[in-house]
């Protein structure tokens, strides 16, 4: 019998995660998405309960044969620790959290996608969604910081045995990019 999918779709703010995220529900059958933020004005521990309960609710759903879709994960906490916005050393369960997701293989086929994209669409999405023109720049900067993490964090988790999947979206549609993931897992 094959294994539903658990995908994580990681990306900066404007990288497209929440609308492919969203296409990729509505177009692979049985799937929900979870749409995750992280917590405002966390602490190490209300941080590491509150995502080592997300992958628990994950191997909670394991014999549903639902796939699932999340958008954003502890991975984004990572990133956040590694930028500096967090008050907390966030290493140790970063790792642990990690190990509990390498083990949900047992019952998944899980791939994290990381989505990435350049400056100049980064720019384009901040004006479509409205953003100040005065802020665009500091956003794009924000974004390509958090992308340069995510691709760090992309390799660590391939060491660990995760499946990751990059995918350069800049240019591209949203169906286009939910498209090549879903091909992609499918094979």
């Amino acid at each position: 019998m094959e294994k539903p999918k658990l995908l994580i779709i990681e990306s900066a703010p404007a990288g497209g995660k929440s609308s492919v995220s969203r296409y990729i529900r509505e177009h692979l059958p049985n799937t929900t998405l979870l749409d995750l933020g992280s917590l405002s004005h966390d602490t190490v521990v209300s941080s590491y309960l509150y995502h080592v309960s997300i992958l628990t609710l994950f191997l909670e759903l394991r014999g549903t044969g639902s796939n699932i879709v999340s958008s954003r994960s502890f991975i984004t906490n990572e990133v956040y620790y590694r930028l500096g916005k967090k008050d907390y050393i966030n290493s140790a369960n970063y790792h642990y959290l990690c190990e509990k997701l390498r083990l949900l293989s047992i019952y998944y086929d899980v791939t994290v996608i990381i989505l990435a994209t350049n400056r100049e669409e980064y720019e384009k999405r901040l004006v479509e969604r409205g953003k100040k023109t005065e802020y665009i720049k500091y956003s794009a900067d924000e974004s390509m910081k958090q992308q340069r993490i995510y691709l760090e964090i992309a390799d660590e988790l391939r060491e660990k045995g995760i499946h990751v999947i990059t995918i350069n979206n800049t240019g591209t549609s949203v169906e286009q990019s939910a498209d090549l993931i879903i091909d992609m897992i499918s094979d």
